[in-house]
Formats: C-alpha cells, sequence, structure tokens
C-alpha cells in the first residue's frame, strides 16, 4: 500500500516570473493555457483548469489532463494562436489542419 499525503503543484518558477496563483494553489491559465504572465504557458500538473463538471477552477495532476494541456500550449507557444471556442479538453475535430 502506498500513501502520499502533502501533493501541491511545484509553481515557484512560474511565481517568480508573475504568472498567478490560482485557488487551488496551482497556476491559474485561461483557455489557452496562458498565465497572467506576457509570453508564459503552463501545463500538466503545474496548471488548474475550469472543471468541465463544476465550471470552477480545478487542480486535476492525472495524465490525460496532462496531455491534453500540453497539446493546447504547445499549439498556442509554437504557432501563436489556437483559434478556436473548444475548451482545452475536447478532442479536435477531424477536419481540424492540426489533425492532418
Amino acid at each position: 500500500m502506498v500513501l502520499a499525503t502533502g501533493v501541491r503543484p511545484n509553481v515557484e518558477l512560474a511565481a517568480a516570473l508573475g504568472a498567478r496563483l490560482g485557488a487551488t494553489g496551482a497556476v491559474a491559465v485561461n483557455e489557452y493555457m496562458e498565465t497572467s504572465a506576457p509570453g508564459v504557458y503552463a501545463a500538466g500538473d503545474v496548471a488548474e483548469a475550469v472543471s468541465a463538471v463544476t465550471g470552477r477552477p480545478a487542480w486535476l495532476p492525472l495524465a490525460p489532463y496532462a496531455n491534453k494541456m500540453g497539446y493546447v500550449a504547445g499549439a498556442n507557444a509554437g504557432a501563436g494562436g489556437f483559434s478556436s471556442s473548444r475548451p482545452w479538453w475536447a478532442p479536435p475535430s477531424p477536419s481540424s489542419s492540426i489533425c492532418t
């Protein structure tokens, strides 16, 4: 049996860059995984996002969420923007140019 307690996001670097921390203690991001610090994106276990269930900020340090967050953050940071109204957790549409 493994018991892990006291787990929290490692936000020191983001905080040093001026990124705002959210209600969960993780880095607050918008739907594009952009932080409040200009040009800084956060994804995965360090970032919080809006829960699709509750509509409130949530910290979900799980691989499937981190994978989707990384995809969205990378698309935005590398391509200069991800013009979509879909939430970060929604899969891309088959007709999306990103999928081809």
